[in-house]
């Protein structure tokens, strides 16, 4: 029994008053949902008194940035003001109350619109945190709230940011994309694939592992979307966004498949029993083959890696590796064997 109802009880039975239980139980929801009310408004105006601090810091932090007789140090030390700010916020949205009143109250515009652009490293880290939070308490109301053009500022910060920011930035992207064609094919009309590409040989080995897993899932997602099947039952709005993006046609040209022939050769050396990388590169190679599988034939670097794989998937030693991933080795063996036999260059009898 909450609080409050505990003390009108309590001084019910002092007083010798005697009420009908009904009318007992009707004063207590009545002081339940005032206490209701009060947790809401308090809720309320936490996540506000802190958007409005933090744009009056922003606001001062602008306008020193401005100043030309202000030092640097001063500027920074509005940021580290800004920073906590956003530290408790983040704090408060884990709640996922908190987190719709802060959607409600426009904060991913009050903070991440404008100050995702600063060049500060750390404040851009604990707007991406913020996002990653709200993304994971309320992803719904999240997708419905966030502004596309951030997705603008996401790539921008994979493509040119320190790698800390390169794997946040990547994490929001994770959360984002999927299931979402319209953030996906401004992505493409945007940037296209090729920042993803470009990037490989500045990621570590987790940041790999993700990005081609959200490939991936992404990939999955427009092959189940466009089939004869799903058409029939998607949203129409929906499949109009898969076939604007035109991501299965792209995956047939040779830019893409040799872009992932160098990301494929590039992880098969990054590999270890530590990050497992060849597992997520063993399930996109199920979903890339019928593309992809023509384009790699008869190309040294194919030879070389598919025949290494098959080494790998036929050793022994790494058959656990397969089950502690839930993935059946008898289909990846199959799968791999196929790339074997296709990628070997032509036979003067096959012209």
């Amino acid at each position: 029994m909450a609080p409050f109802s505990v003390l009108f009880y309590v001084l019910l039975s002092i007083t010798g008053h005697v009420l009908c239980e009904e009318v007992i139980y009707d004063e207590i929801e009545l002081l339940s949902t005032t206490e209701k009310m009060i947790v809401d408004l308090e809720a309320h105006s936490d996540v506000e008194n802190l958007l409005v601090k933090f744009q009056e810091i922003a606001t001062k932090a602008e306008k020193l940035n401005n100043d030309i007789s202000v030092t640097q140090e001063e500027i920074e030390d509005e940021y580290n003001k800004m920073i906590d700010v956003l530290s408790e916020l983040t704090e408060l949205v884990k709640d996922s109350n908190k987190a719709f009143i802060f959607l409600k109250a426009k904060g991913i515009d009050r903070v991440a619109v404008t100050y995702l652009k600063i060049e500060n490293n750390e404040l851009k880290a604990k707007i991406l945190i913020l996002l990653k939070v709200l993304f994971h308490e309320v992803p719904s109301a999240t997708v419905a709230a966030i502004p596309i053009f951030i997705v603008d500022r996401l790539i921008n910060i994979f493509e040119n940011d320190n790698l800390a920011l390169k794997a946040h930035s990547l994490d929001v992207l994770y959360l984002w994309l999927p299931d979402n064609p319209r953030v996906q094919a401004r992505v493409m009309k945007i940037k296209g694939l090729q920042p993803f590409y470009e990037q490989i040989s500045m990621l570590d080995t987790n940041v790999i592992k993700m990005l081609l897993d959200l490939f991936n899932k992404i990939l999955d997602e427009h092959l189940k979307a466009r089939s004869d099947v799903q058409k029939r039952i998607i949203d129409a709005e929906k499949l109009k966004f898969y076939q604007r993006i035109g991501l299965l046609e792209h995956m047939s040209t040779p830019m893409v498949c040799n872009g992932l022939l160098n990301i494929f050769t590039r992880t098969w050396s990054y590999n270890s029993k530590d990050n497992n990388i060849l597992m997520t590169v063993f399930e996109l190679l199920k979903n890339v083959k019928q593309f992809c599988v023509n384009i790699f034939r008869g190309k040294a670097k194919a030879v070389k890696l598919f025949k290494a794989l098959q080494e790998y998937v036929e050793s022994p030693e790494n058959k656990e590796n397969f089950i502690l991933n839930g993935l059946n080795i008898t289909d990846v063996a199959l799968v791999i064997e196929d790339y074997v036999q296709k990628v070997k260059p032509l036979t003067k009898d096959e012209f």
